[in-house]
């Protein structure tokens, strides 16, 4: 986030919708950990996350799997300027304003991101099910 309350995308080399910075927990590497690696990895800040703002479970109907995504707090990027992006996953940042959070965004994103500025906000916690906010 920057000092205008915006989060961070980035861009991915291989997809056409924006994400957030994250990737997928490794054998025996618990959450935070995976975290602070990929956000080293893709952006070359070594960042320790804060307190968790929002957990989105999806069950997807077979062939597909149930997935759990977390969602952290960043903290202030305060220099953007100090940003590495991992050029062989990484094209491009930039921080989106909350209005904007739908654009270049899949559904499930936009609302992951919503809902994570809400708990930041209101110093709670928000749990996706589904794609229904079931506590915010």
């Amino acid at each position: 986030m920057d000092h205008k309350e915006r989060p961070l995308r980035v861009e991915p080399t291989c997809r056409p919708n924006w994400e957030i910075p994250g990737g997928v927990v490794e054998d025996g590497e618990d959450p935070g950990t995976c975290a602070t690696r990929e956000v080293a990895d893709e952006l070359g800040l070594n960042i320790v996350p804060g307190r968790l703002l929002v957990i989105d479970h999806t069950s997807d109907p077979p062939p597909g799997n149930d997935s759990m995504i977390l969602v952290y707090e960043g903290g202030l990027i305060g220099h953007p300027e100090t940003i590495r992006l991992r050029e062989s996953e990484r094209r491009s940042f930039r921080f989106v304003p909350e209005e904007d959070s739908g654009q270049h965004a899949s559904d499930r994103l936009a609302l992951r991101v919503r809902q994570a500025l809400r708990a930041w906000r209101n110093g709670g916690l928000v749990e996706i099910v589904n794609g229904q906010p079931i506590n915010a």
